[in-house]
């Protein structure tokens, strides 16, 4: 490689390095999802730098949609930007117990919500489904212990939707192994799930028909 290319090639790398002011303000935004109170001088931790490249690359407002949007799974372009994402996320999280499980409380129900939304012309539906559900599964695995080192966990449950909340809680107290708590787990997630979808084909349908009157 000649001398000249070695400089530009540099120069491209500082000018798509992440700036100080958009590492603080992307800390900040992680850091409050996390539960952290963000500080002026704070620092991305190693974990998070590489999400600042991405972010750079395809634009905050992606980057907002990937982590917001239960529609991007396996598969969705912007998938590997949500992962990249909420593994920062989970980095700045591991601060305290408290602040680890409401993260896991929170992947857990994203995780419902995801399988929840997958349409019914994704590609390998099913598939696609159980996996999410599978990570749910694994997610509630890790609440379970961050929450062990916690005084209580019930205000950590209230951040979720209710009905989220109790299931980690009756799984969490069953009392039994770990495999068979992954199932019961599996088996409420896909209840749950069956529900959300009836409730919205219900409403989709008195929508209709009051549209049509």
């Amino acid at each position: 490689m000649d001398w000249i290319t070695r400089v530009k090639l540099s120069s491209l790398r500082r000018r798509l390095s992440p700036r100080r002011a958009f590492r603080s303000a992307l800390y900040a935004r992680l850091a409050t999802e996390a539960g952290v109170a963000p500080s002026p001088m704070s620092r991305l931790r190693p974990a998070a730098v590489g999400i600042c490249s991405v972010l750079l690359v395809f634009g905050a407002g992606a980057g907002a949609y990937a982590y917001e949007s239960p529609q991007v799974v396996e598969g969705h372009p912007l998938y590997p930007m949500k992962t990249g994402l909420e593994r920062a996320e989970a980095a700045i999280a591991t601060g305290s117990p408290e602040r680890a499980a409401a993260f896991h409380a929170k992947m857990v129900e994203r995780r419902i919500e995801e399988a929840e939304t997958i349409d019914t012309d994704v590609e390998r539906k099913q598939e696609v489904e159980e996996k999410v559900i599978e990570k749910a599964a694994d997610a509630l695995e890790r609440y379970s212990e961050a929450a062990s080192r916690v005084q209580s966990d019930k205000p950590i449950r209230a951040k979720v939707k209710p009905e989220v909340g109790e299931i980690i809680k009756r799984v969490r107290e069953s009392g039994h192994s770990r495999e068979e708590k992954r199932r019961e787990f599996k088996e409420e997630a896909r209840r749950l799930i069956k529900e959300r979808r009836e409730a919205r084909h219900d409403e989709r349908e008195k929508n209709q028909r009051e549209d049509r009157h």
